[in-house]
């Protein structure tokens, strides 16, 4: 892993915007758990897992503000 996919971008975004502060730490963190546990599932089953290779475009998780207003995920 060469550290440059999304979820190391914001991590660095977090670390250089010092107005944060606390308030991003728990972003931070939920953001290296998942990176640790994919990078267990890659290690375990030598594949990404499927939210990853069956992802599709503009097929992502909707909220229900996005139900109420015509809002999209693209």
């Amino acid at each position: 892993m060469n550290d440059l996919d999304r979820f190391h971008l914001v991590g660095d975004v977090i670390d250089r915007l010092p107005q944060l502060g606390s308030r991003a730490a728990y972003a931070k963190q939920a953001i290296r758990d998942n990176c640790l546990s994919t990078r267990k599932y890659i290690a375990k089953y030598g594949e990404d897992m499927s939210e990853i290779t069956d992802w599709q475009w503009g097929k992502g998780k909707r909220n229900e503000a996005e139900d109420h207003d015509g809002g999209s995920n693209i």
